[in-house]
């Protein structure tokens, strides 16, 4: 994997995961953004319950690849969450960091485990 400098081919690669993601965008759509809020894992729970009690329904969560998300999934989202500032631990008492790697890991997890669903891109 090699990283991309250049804006035009960075913006490709999101719009082309983003032509793949975006069909497949149900019900209330939370997308993982570093300019997400960030929420502790209390208020994360809490947030899901409010989800879940008041009838939403589907949940969708959206993990960009490691260029980030293309604005138009971000735009389409009804929330955008960051469980991490950098792609590193840190130890902010109360937060919950998580690489993007780990995320994916405990979204596929779920996957698994329920009715949710995953959409591989790469």
């Amino acid at each position: 994997h090699r990283w991309i400098n250049d804006y035009d081919e960075l913006y490709t690669i999101k719009e082309k995961e983003c032509d793949k993601i975006l069909p497949h965008l149900k019900g209330h759509v939370i997308a993982m953004a570093i300019e997400g809020a960030k929420l502790s894992s209390v208020k994360f729970a809490e947030y899901i319950k409010r989800l879940t009690d008041s009838g939403s329904g589907v949940i969708t969560f959206v993990i960009g690849g490691s260029y980030g998300l293309s604005d138009r999934i971000k735009n389409k989202a009804d929330k955008l969450l960051s469980f991490s500032d950098s792609p590193k631990f840190t130890n902010v008492p109360g937060v919950i960091t998580w690489t993007t790697s780990l995320l994916t890991i405990l979204f596929l997890a779920v996957a698994g485990s329920s009715s949710c669903s995953t959409i591989p891109t790469l």
